[in-house]
């Protein structure tokens, strides 16, 4: 029972405001056709989101509505994301590497064989 306590359960939905989903089935006969409680309204202008939200045991998480972004903000957001991924990221995959680099270097001199002579990049 502890385990569950460690564990956070996370989710995200789709909603569409101001409209329903799939398709809707209307029972009525040829003669009630026009009649407006036989007619299911559609309506063009909806609001589109995504929810995510989370908890745990005994810890109700944050929930985030999500837009749909405008061009402009999808582009400024891309570059927002390489550039951390230039700078951050990058720099952060480079020194894990040297560090296993220096480490295979250093199995092998143990061993008593030869580092080679070029270092992979």
């Amino acid at each position: 029972m502890k385990e569950w306590r460690t564990i956070i359960f996370s989710n995200e939905a789709s909603i569409i405001v101001s409209t329903k989903r799939g398709q809707q089935n209307i029972s009525r006969t040829v003669e009630e056709k026009y009649y407006p409680d036989c007619i299911e309204r559609q309506y063009n202008n909806y609001s589109e989101a995504m929810f995510w939200g989370s908890f745990t045991y005994d810890h109700k998480g944050p929930c985030h509505i999500y837009y749909l972004e405008t061009e402009a903000e999808k582009e400024e957001y891309l570059r927002i994301i390489q550039q951390i991924n230039d700078d951050e990221i990058k720099a952060e995959c480079r020194e894990a590497f040297e560090r296993q680099e220096r480490m295979k270097e250093i199995k092998w001199v143990e061993e008593g064989r030869r580092p080679p002579a070029r270092r992979a990049t």
